[in-house]
């Protein structure tokens, strides 16, 4: 990153600076200074997609969420009653991202990110889609080693729904395991079907053992409610890992010798 005191368009960083002025000559004979590349403006528009935790369209509660544009121009708006958004008088030519907070005074929603957004015309549509937190949790979660087929399995709980929904399972070296990037090796989406109440998962040996988990090591779970098809997700660049935000608040965990 660069440092310094900005002087002109030129940066000054502890050394001697000279300015120069880039001369237009009229045809009066008149010099006029000026810049020859002008700062280009436009605008970022879009609109709010909702799913429920079912992956079904939503199509009530869309104003109020709050848009961060963050990048060359910095800026916050929020949803109107229609769910739309807009950001006008942005520098072109440049990279941005979009934060989007999910939850509102009526919405409950997981926050997303869309990154590296590069804005190049006068306007730019980009519409955010995001899922539903889920409203249910795993009431148990147990694990079982099988030494003849080489799998830890977990077997998961659920109360009863008409309809068809998912969870999600992630594995750790350590107690401290969930879906934070710092605290999962693994992780395994897992259908529930309409109206079943247990499901079942088996990880094989050789998943656990590349990421560490050795035989005789103890693997730990965590299981969470989890939408069908999640809209909200996004990549944390740093680590390459996915992070997921729309899961239920609550979550069952477990433990087991690898085998």
């Amino acid at each position: 990153m660069l440092s310094g005191k900005v002087i002109g368009g030129i940066i000054a960083s502890g050394l001697t600076v000279f300015l120069f002025s880039c001369i237009r000559y009229n045809e009066g004979g008149n010099n006029n200074n000026y810049y020859p590349n002008p700062v280009h403006k436009g605008n970022i528009k879009g609109h709010i997609i909702l799913y429920d935790q079912y992956g079904s369209r939503v199509y009530k509660n869309l104003s109020g969420f709050e848009i961060s544009l963050l990048g060359l121009s910095t800026k916050m708006t929020l949803t109107d009653s229609n769910g739309y958004y807009i950001f006008t008088s942005v520098p072109v030519n440049t990279y941005y991202n979009i934060s989007v907070l999910g939850t509102t005074d009526s919405a409950s929603y997981g926050g997303t990110i869309m990154q590296n957004i590069n804005f190049i015309a006068d306007t730019l549509t980009r519409d955010i889609s995001l899922s539903a937190i889920p409203s249910f949790s795993p009431n148990t979660i147990t694990a079982t080693l099988d030494t003849i087929t080489k799998t830890d399995s977990v077997i998961m709980t659920f109360s009863a729904d008409t309809l068809a929904r998912s969870c999600i399972v992630f594995v750790n070296s350590i107690s401290a395991v969930g879906p934070s990037f710092n605290d999962n090796l693994l992780n395994y989406i897992v259908n529930i079907p309409a109206n079943v109440t247990s499901v079942s998962l088996s990880i094989p040996a050789s998943d656990l053992h590349n990421v560490g988990i050795n035989s005789g090591a103890s693997a730990y779970f965590a299981a969470y409610g989890y939408v069908v098809h999640d809209y909200s997700l996004y990549q944390d660049y740093g680590t390459g890992k996915n992070i997921y935000t729309a899961i239920s608040a609550a979550a069952a965990t477990c433990s087991i010798k690898a085998p």
